[in-house]
């Protein structure tokens, strides 16, 4: 048996399998951003998703005291990963925010650009909506 820890909590996994699907690595110098494992593994998605192209996305997390999960929906048809976004737990002078949203890499040229504009667009419509729903 493995604990694994994820912030101030040890959580008791029983396979190696299990294990790497928890989103608990911090992506480099992106301490608001946590991937797991099994997305580093997955070259598709790593390109994509590394600590040199969330670079922006962790300021705007930081700015916005917002922690971001991103894991690989590996038996998914249509998407090719899922993005929760979570505020952080001792703030209670705003709305908590508790989302998620699936997210597919584009093909083509523009793939990449396509995917960042789709993120970060996600990601401050969840931030800008939970203000609009606290007024």
């Amino acid at each position: 048996m493995k604990y694994i820890p994820i912030g101030p909590v040890r959580i008791a996994s029983f396979s190696k399998e299990e294990a790497q699907r928890i989103p608990n690595l911090i992506l480099g110098r992106c301490t608001r951003i946590n991937v797991p494992q099994t997305l580093l593994a997955n070259e598709k998605i790593s390109k994509y998703v590394n600590e040199n192209t969330m670079g922006a996305l962790n300021n705007y997390a930081k700015h916005e005291k917002l922690n971001i999960y991103i894991s690989p929906l590996e038996n998914d048809l249509f998407d090719d990963m899922k993005v929760s976004v979570f505020s952080d737990y001792h703030l209670s002078q705003t709305k908590r925010i508790n989302s998620q949203f699936p997210i597919k890499i584009p093909e083509g040229n523009g793939s990449f650009r396509d995917f960042i504009r789709t993120l970060y667009k996600n990601v401050a419509d969840i931030v800008n909506n939970s203000k609009n729903s606290k007024k």
